[in-house]
């Protein structure tokens, strides 16, 4: 290729490598979600979060300490499995003891399950 080509495609490149770029980007799409879906989310995460918090004997003793466990919840509350992600190791041990121990309620609906199915809890007492 002689030199008088290679010039317009070295010019071209950043707009080539910019529009291959842009149509890989995926939107965003953010589903609507009305205040009554907004308050179920939020009371069940409540649930959940006094179901494991009971099943800490001693809570307050570990202050400071800060864990996420990714769980996989089935819709009637059962856990399916649990994994910690980040935190301090040894509370993030106690931790999955007591989400594991933790009776899960149900989750009052498909859509409100469908946000915590595969979710991230973060534990920081």
């Amino acid at each position: 290729m002689s030199a008088r080509h290679i010039k317009p495609l070295l010019l071209l490149l950043p707009f080539l490598v910019a529009a291959c770029a842009s149509g890989n980007q995926k939107q965003a799409i953010q589903p609507e979600v009305n205040q009554d879906e907004i308050s179920k989310i939020q009371s069940y995460a409540a649930q959940i979060q006094q179901a494991v918090t009971a099943e800490f004997s001693d809570i307050k003793s570990w202050r400071g300490k800060e864990c996420t466990i990714r769980a996989s919840i089935l819709q009637d509350g059962m856990l399916m499995k649990a994994v910690a992600e980040d935190g301090d190791p040894e509370f993030c041990e106690a931790a999955l003891a007591a989400l594991t121990r933790a009776k899960l309620p149900p989750a009052p609906d498909e859509k409100t399950w469908l946000k915590f199915k595969n979710s991230p809890f973060y534990f920081a007492p």
